[in-house]
């Protein structure tokens, strides 16, 4: 993080900020459109609004810095990894497991017509 930033990521231990809490609850609830609109990726969300986003932290923070007005002070967002879900959600759709055994060992499982 760059120390001239206003973009305020971690704090000293105990010293959380206020907006934290509701912050992570709001990106919690929301997590599904976060995820369609801006994909996989780090957001940075401040009062309940995402102020910036890219593929790494530092990029989320650079896009957050460039998007604040001139006069804006420092700002304390939360840091969310958007993520698909890992577990699909309808086992009917989970793979071949003999296929998913020979992928893990590194074998091509072969197609029969």
């Amino acid at each position: 993080m760059n120390p001239t930033s206003r973009i305020k990521t971690s704090y000293p231990y105990g010293q959380t900020p206020p907006n934290t809490g509701v912050d992570f609850a709001w990106a919690r609830e929301h997590e599904a459109d976060l995820l369609a609109q801006y994909g996989e990726c780090v957001v940075l969300v401040y009062q309940q609004q995402v102020i910036g986003f890219g593929p790494t932290l530092a990029a989320a923070e650079q896009d957050a810095e460039a998007k604040l007005p001139p006069d804006q002070g420092a700002v304390t967002p939360v840091t969310v990894l958007l993520r698909q879900p890992l577990i699909r959600p309808d086992a009917s759709s989970d793979p071949d497991p003999a296929a998913v055994a020979l992928h893990l060992n590194g074998q091509v499982p072969v197609r029969r017509a």
